[in-house]
């Protein structure tokens, strides 16, 4: 019977944090067009080609250097920590991302 609600209770760990990585890649989805298009009408034509490179680069970036550190945490722990690790290092981004000012004014 432990093992039974040992295995219930991982199962749950592992569905909540597929959950949240869910909606943090649906509201990344939303928001990344509109984020291009901001920059793009931000930025004076001739620095728009640069800047929207930067702009890739760092996202690709971001990508390469997060599944590092899930490989990291994937081999110290379980998959419902990695899971977890995501889920309070996207809550923590979105919380700095309503700190930083509008660029509009």
């Amino acid at each position: 019977m432990a093992g039974l609600l040992y295995a219930a209770t991982r199962l749950g760990t592992l569905a909540a944090a597929g959950s949240a990585a869910a909606v943090a890649h649906l509201a990344a989805s939303i928001r990344f067009p509109a984020m291009i298009a901001m920059l793009s009408e931000a930025v004076p034509p001739a620095r728009r080609g640069p800047l929207l490179l930067l702009n890739h680069s760092s996202i690709l970036i971001g990508m390469a250097l997060g599944s590092w550190l899930g490989g990291v945490v994937l081999s110290a722990w379980d998959f419902p920590t990695v899971g977890t690790c995501a889920a309070l290092g996207t809550a923590l981004l979105v919380g700095l991302l309503y700190q930083m000012p509008d660029p509009r004014g």
